[in-house]
């Protein structure tokens, strides 16, 4: 059987070109750099659609965690039909995957896959409590994908919980626990055409943050040595006006003249330091 792929690429380009637009202003303004020194970047309005499809949710938890890896500072989600329940189903998998606000960590780990046109990962801890590592890992194929996930950290992680987003269901719906098959060391299953965000616990809460901080949450696929990209940041949708260092969500008027709310994600996180990625 032939697998279809769910191409995310775009996404990827467009933060790249922004990326590059936004360090050539910077470099090529002298006034700029003397009057707004260090200006983020931000994309104000997009949308990629087929947000009633699972195909939609995919590629919006994908541009989540790109905008993290990527440093984006704030972009805003604008919705282009009033049921874009994936659209939102995405978010919650970052920001209230288990109905009780469970969310990405505010430091990203870096992450990586082998198989970067049919899988993503991203990865975070939380300042507050690194006994959690939080991935959130793609699989953008009609076709269940297997996952060996190694984590390089001296702290031994003993459970995962697992919470999934794919067809049929526009909202996370718990899945059976992982336990590890040896130190660090998970297989998952990732459903066909699927977002699936993955909570890991250590036994004690809080130890080791430091050294925790500096490990990798690898998803590797097949023999191929994963390649280290950076975790995503958080996200999230509530009411309000202006851009924050929180998570906002910004409005604008509908063609009837009237107001809509856009979801705004906010990436304001901390670079863990790099670490050895091998099996």
């Amino acid at each position: 059987m032939k697998t279809e792929l769910i191409d995310t690429s775009r996404i990827e380009a467009m933060v790249a070109q922004l990326k590059a637009a936004s360090t050539r202003a910077q470099v090529g303004n002298a006034a700029g750099q003397a009057n707004a020194p260090g200006t983020k970047l931000a994309v104000t309005e997009y949308n990629y659609g087929a947000g009633q499809h699972i195909s939609g949710g995919i590629a919006q938890a994908d541009v989540l965690g790109i905008f993290g890896r990527e440093g984006v500072f704030a972009a805003s989600e604008w919705p282009l039909a009033s049921d874009e329940a994936y659209i939102e189903g995405a978010f919650e998998m970052y920001r209230n995957f288990d109905g009780a606000n469970g969310h990405f960590g505010d430091t990203s780990v870096r992450a990586g896959t082998d198989d970067i046109a049919s899988t993503s990962i991203y990865a975070s801890l939380d300042a507050a409590d690194a006994s959690h590592m939080v991935l959130v890992v793609l699989n953008k194929t009609a076709l269940p994908q297997g996952a060996s996930l190694d984590i390089a950290s001296p702290a031994s992680f003993v459970a995962a919980k697992v919470y999934q987003l794919s067809a049929g269901v526009a909202s996370p719906v718990s899945a059976a626990d992982l336990a590890p098959t040896s130190t660090n060391h998970f297989l998952y299953t990732m459903p066909a055409y699927s977002v699936s965000t993955l909570v890991l616990t250590a036994p004690e809460p809080g130890a080791e943050s430091v050294a925790i901080a500096a490990g990798a949450a690898l998803l590797l696929l097949g023999r191929a040595r994963a390649r280290h990209v950076r975790g995503c940041g958080g996200s999230t949708r509530s009411r309000g006006g202006t851009h924050h260092s929180d998570p906002q969500v910004s409005r604008g008027p509908d063609e009837e003249g009237g107001r809509r709310t856009s979801r705004c994600a906010s990436s304001l996180l901390p670079k863990a330091p790099a670490a050895t990625c091998s099996r």
